[in-house]
């Protein structure tokens, strides 16, 4: 039997892949919400949370809720923390552009 050892930097940048795919996906989610989504556990989501955040990647907001209690913190992807790059070859030239999601230059 093959077995390797799992790279825990690797783990951890899949799972922030993962994370940022269901952000950008479905919209602001809370921790649990994401946690139920990925089925990881919810320490593992605080972490990843943190390093997104610190990274600029997210941002957070207060959410509503008709329950008593706390209300839900919201994640989001940073408009301002995302870019598309577009190239154009042809023959005679080379046209590039990169774009924020708000389709700022």
């Amino acid at each position: 039997m093959n077995t390797t050892a799992v790279d825990s930097k690797i783990a951890g940048l899949r799972n922030e892949k993962l994370v940022m795919k269901f952000l950008r996906d479905e919209g602001g989610l809370s921790q649990a919400q994401i946690r139920k989504k990925t089925g990881l556990g919810s320490s593992t989501i605080s972490y990843i949370v943190r390093r997104l955040r610190e990274k600029g990647l997210i941002v957070e907001r207060q959410g509503q809720s008709n329950k008593r209690g706390a209300k839900p913190v919201l994640i989001n992807i940073n408009p301002a923390g995302q870019f598309i790059i577009g190239v154009e070859i042809n023959p005679s030239y080379i046209l590039t552009g990169l774009f924020d999601f708000r389709s700022q230059l």
